[in-house]
């Protein structure tokens, strides 16, 4: 059973409705601290629901392969995209449009699943990309 202490200090995480993303400074048996990676001042919380927490590391993006793996890790995929990028933020025109947005996602990784990965999903990867980016967390 996955209980929130199986949470790793420093991992980056994403909590449900919410569009910050975090570091853990401490996890524990019922609860994690965390801290937000991009607000200022630093905001800091006590997260009581594992159901509701998201690791970067453990979530994964659709790709269409003939291999076991039908996914690849959300944070292989922003290196990717950091390594293609050449370390340039993703531009807010290309995200605010779903034509380029596809367009640019389908350049930096052309073996996504057009089926599974929505217009919705790039934007939070690139927005996502961009912060870590901004932060020096990627």
């Amino acid at each position: 059973m996955i209980t929130l202490e199986s949470f790793k200090e420093n991992e980056i995480v994403a909590l449900n409705g919410d569009s910050y993303l975090y570091t853990i400074l401490k996890p524990f048996k019922k609860y994690l601290i965390l801290e937000s990676i991009d607000s200022v001042p630093i905001q800091k919380k006590c997260f009581f629901y594992k159901e509701e927490v998201s690791c970067l590391n453990s979530i994964g993006v659709y790709i269409n392969e003939e291999k076991e793996k039908d996914t690849i890790s959300l944070m292989d995929l922003l290196k990717i995209i950091k390594e293609r990028s050449h370390g340039e933020k993703i531009e807010k025109e290309i995200i605010q449009s779903k034509n380029k947005a596809a367009k640019i996602f389908e350049s930096f990784f052309p073996n996504y699943s057009r089926e599974k990965v929505s217009y919705n999903n790039m934007k939070k990867i690139f927005k996502w990309y961009n912060r870590l980016l901004e932060f020096k967390k990627i």
